[in-house]
């Protein structure tokens, strides 16, 4: 199987052929397919009428072992929200889910439009090339990268949240948790939406998303999302808005559904995104304008296809298959540091090829409940950087000298993972979980590095940086590390144990374990040093969750109460910083962590027409040991700035306090149709964007209202919202870095970004 897996064509063919196989035992066996079924129905949870006085029930559909079951019944840490309760939040994308789920962090800004970047627990990614702790799965699809990530949330029926590690009952392991999104499963009821928003800096939404009977047993849907804007921030060196959105997004379903035995849904999607990356400002210019000569620009591209098979044996057994092939092309020159002189500027080309199956077999005794499932996954990551690499840091920019190199990376990825998980009630009212994942992983990494000056010192100024950038790659590499590979194992065990003390309460208690995968360093661009920081590897990073917690229900639903406690134990903690043993700047296993917390999340429906919602967290998350010397530098202004970890440090984005607080009142007006009200504050203290912990890297506290007033009419066919985010209009500093001149410790630029002003969003949606 090695030679195979070496030539990359074993994931393409395998996953071809499960779900093939089981495309034709499933269409053999449904020769006579039920007539008395009910083809494209799926379980969802029932909306609730005008004034409805219990607060509607939640549904996990895609969690874990795929069944059925509401959130208060499952023994985990779960949030789940409807399409419908996402729109009367105005929410749209899921760049606007922070606070709304407890000790979930979201970056408030990242490096493009396209980028989702989340942590929970202190687990988190936040580097766009990196595998995600949290990762985003689409209609059970995983998606590779934090880079195109972002989704807009047209056609969605349900987002949910799970907190902890995942993987013993289905496909790509999660280290820290992840956000899985399901969208519209087309059926027998035609469905019809139209959507128009109009908003302040020329905010412009439309979509559209249609799904029913296509004749047969064959169903149709598709959803179709345009979103543009102009810039937040303006760059006054070129005299162009950045921070622009300029986004298409599209999704087609086909589906074959004859009966209730066998379903098929083919799935194709793509993005076409012009949007600008992220016009970085420097803290130095005391305002949120941009100054880089570089003007951000984006072309990005992205394409998809997934097959879902799915076939009943009978009630009890079924077999299903998720094969999909995922990739995108980004060409972008990133303003990275906000400098007037473009330092570290890059002009870059991504490509990225995935290729994945799960296939899992689902059984009911009536006792126990079990799945057990094999996943493959490859992926194709290539990288071409043109980097502008500073040669010098002197206080005189006549001064200053570049070095830009060309880099070209090119990094495979073959993962297998078998998994099984069991539940088994042992009394009516108690049931034991059982899991365990084994993952194998191969990584391979090329590599080089060249100049693109042609001369001794292979140098370039201010007056020529932005012609020499694209000049072709000049000889032989600087250096080249050749084909290099390596791989690893891991084992993730499970054990849950939930107990039912009464109708309306249920505590649970949980071992999990998550894994992040290993690999090569993606950024070595250095002439010095960058061979032996792209040679060497970085082992898997592993966390141990222990959990226990309380759901409770009362009132007839009128109040709903979960809280939940956790310890997360960090082994081999990923960290780009200073290695103090190799003497150079790379990813690497910095040593052992630890984050416990609390988390706290209610529903009340004090009187008719009133839904009051409540979260909070609290969260310790700190390096614990750190696997090397502490490195810094002391400047001769006495700024002293770390270049390594430190052991008692705060692990990045992870603000010790967050709570959201929001109320939603359906105001009784005696006229036809219906008016609600709402609004949510949300708050989190301080934290740090380094795991150096420098002054630098402090992101301050930060408090966000928002607030929605929508008409729907009463044959619900129009709805009419007006939403405002960030309504006091507060601009925060997302960190602010120190960029210092080597003689003096004067700072040269100080790299921020500030999270979105206030944005207001009329919206105009018509169904039928």
């Amino acid at each position: 199987m090695i030679a195979i897996i070496n030539r990359g064509r074993f994931f393409k063919e395998a996953t071809l052929l499960a779900s093939s196989a089981l495309l034709a035992i499933g269409t053999a066996a449904h020769a006579a397919p039920d007539a008395e079924a009910a083809p494209g129905d799926e379980a969802v949870a029932p909306a609730p009428a005008e004034g409805e006085t219990t607060a509607p029930e939640l549904v996990v559909t895609g969690h874990a072992d795929d069944a059925i079951q509401t959130v208060q019944r499952t023994p985990a840490s779960i949030t789940s929200l409807s399409g419908e309760k996402l729109a009367q939040q105005g929410i749209s994308t899921i760049r606007e889910l922070g606070n709304i789920v407890p000790n979930l962090f979201q970056q408030r800004t990242s490096v493009s439009y396209l980028n989702a970047v989340f942590s929970i627990r202190g687990v988190g990614e936040f580097d766009p090339q990196g595998e995600p702790s949290v990762p985003i799965y689409v209609d059970g699809v995983y998606i590779p990268k934090v880079l195109g990530s972002q989704q807009e949330l047209l056609d969605i029926e349900r987002l949910e949240v799970a907190r902890g590690p995942q993987g013993q009952s289905f496909g790509h392991s999660a280290e820290g948790g992840t956000i899985s999104i399901t969208t519209t499963v087309p059926d027998k009821e035609r469905k019809f939406k139209a959507q128009l928003a109009y908003g302040n800096y020329n905010d412009v939404r439309a979509g559209i998303a249609a799904s029913g009977p296509l004749g047969g047993d064959f169903y149709g849907g598709v959803a179709l999302s345009y979103h543009r804007r102009d810039g937040f921030d303006r760059n006054v060196t070129v005299g162009r808005d950045v921070n622009t959105v300029n986004y298409l997004a599209g999704r087609i379903k086909l589906r074959y559904a004859p009966g209730d035995r066998l379903d098929v849904i083919l799935t194709i999607s793509g993005v076409h995104d012009r949007s600008t990356v992220r016009g970085v400002q420097d803290a130095l210019r005391g305002n949120t304008n941009a100054y880089n000569q570089v003007y951000p620009w984006n072309r990005y591209d992205q394409l998809s296809a997934s097959l879902a098979v799915r076939y009943a044996f009978n009630d009890r057994l079924t077999l299903s298959s998720l094969t999909s092939a995922y990739g995108f092309y980004q060409h972008a020159f990133y303003d990275n540091t906000g400098d007037y002189y473009a330092r570290t500027s890059q002009l870059v080309t991504y490509k990225d090829r995935a290729y994945q199956e799960d296939l899992k077999l689902e059984g009911d005794s009536g006792i126990a409940h079990f799945t057990a499932g094999l996943y493959l996954f490859r992926e194709e990551w290539y990288t071409n950087r043109r980097a502008i690499m500073a040669a010098n840091a002197p206080v005189n920019p006549a001064a200053l000298l570049y070095q830009p190199v060309y880099a070209q990376i090119q990094q495979n990825t073959d993962n297998i993972a078998p998994y099984a998980q069991a539940a088994l009630a042992l009394t009516p009212r108690a049931t034991l979980t059982l899991g365990l994942r084994y993952n194998w992983e191969r990584h391979s990494q090329a590599n080089s590095l060249s100049w693109l000056v042609d001369s001794a010192s292979h140098t370039a100024t201010p007056s020529n940086i932005l012609q020499v950038i694209n000049n072709t790659p000049v000889g032989p590499p600087i250096w080249s590390t050749g084909n290099l590979h390596d791989s690893w194992d891991t084992w993730a065990p499970r054990i849950a144990f939930d107990y039912r003390f009464s109708s309306n309460v249920r505590g649970y208690v949980t071992r999990s374990e998550g894994t992040k995968s290993g690999g090569y360093d993606y950024r070595a661009q250095s002439a010095a040093t960058g061979l032996r920081q792209a040679s060497t590897p970085f082992n898997p990073e592993r966390a141990i969750n222990y959990e226990g917690g309380i759901k409770t229900e009362w009132a007839g639903g009128r109040l709903r109460a979960n809280l939940s406690g956790f310890y997360i134990d960090f082994r081999n903690i990923q960290v780009t910083a200073l290695d103090p043993v190799a003497q150079i700047s790379r990813r690497f296993n910095a040593g052992r962590g630890k984050s416990h917390g609390i988390e706290f999340e209610g529903t009340a429906i004090p009187v008719q027409g009133l839904q009051l919602d409540f979260n909070a967290s609290w969260l310790k998350a700190r390096l614990d040991r750190y696997d090397g010397t502490v490195t810094s530098v002391t400047y001769a202004n006495g700024v002293r700035l770390y270049s390594s970890p430190r052991a008692g440090n705060a692990l990045p984005n992870s603000p010790e306090w967050q709570a959201r607080f929001a109320a939603t009142w359906q105001v009784p007006v005696r006229m036809p149709g219906r008016w609600s009200l709402g609004g949510d504050v949300n708050y989190q203290s301080s934290s740090y964007s380094a795991i150096t912990n420098n002054f630098s890297d402090l992101v301050p506290a930060q408090t966000y209202f928002n607030a929605a007033l929508s008409y729907t009419t009463a044959n619900e066919a129009w709805a009419f919202t007006l939403s405002g985010r960030n309504l006091a209009n507060k601009r925060y500093a997302q960190g602010v870095g120190y960029v210092a001149a080597s003689a003096t410790g004067e700072a040269l630029y100080r790299s921020t970004n500030y999270n979105d002003p206030r944005t207001v969003l009329f919206t105009v949606t018509w169904k039928k």
